[in-house]
């Protein structure tokens, strides 16, 4: 009887779900939307490894000036987010944006356009 961890890469390698061919075109996606969501006016940072990053959310983008701890910016978006049907975890007021490596390029779409509709909601 094969381990879950024995069998999440059996289904990896039938897959081929880390192959160039089907990885290389989200983890594009991913660094699109990572660099669109940097030009928002209260994104400080965005900082991305394949799909795996976090959003720093500031109230002054010129100075990185944050926002006062109490006001908890970073769990405002996630629960704008919620609200949106997507999940998130804030780290402070750094937004992690972790998809599962399935995701389709239909739901990296989305993702992101939650994910900027949320901050947008929350910084106005």
């Amino acid at each position: 009887m094969a381990t879950l961890t024995q069998a999440t890469l059996e289904v990896f390698a039938e897959e081929r779900t880390l192959s160039p061919e089907r990885f290389g075109p989200k983890a594009e996606r991913y660094t699109a939307g990572m660099h669109e969501l940097a030009e928002l006016p209260h994104v400080g940072s965005a900082r991305w490894r394949g799909l795996m990053g976090g959003v720093e959310l500031v109230q002054d983008r010129a100075t990185k000036a944050p926002y006062p701890f109490g006001e908890r910016r970073g769990h405002q978006v996630i629960l704008a987010a919620r609200r949106r049907g997507v999940i998130l975890r804030p780290l402070g007021d750094v937004v992690v944006i972790l998809p599962p490596l399935a995701i389709s390029q239909e739901e990296l779409d989305m993702l992101f356009r939650v994910v900027k509709e949320s901050i947008q909601e929350v910084t106005v």
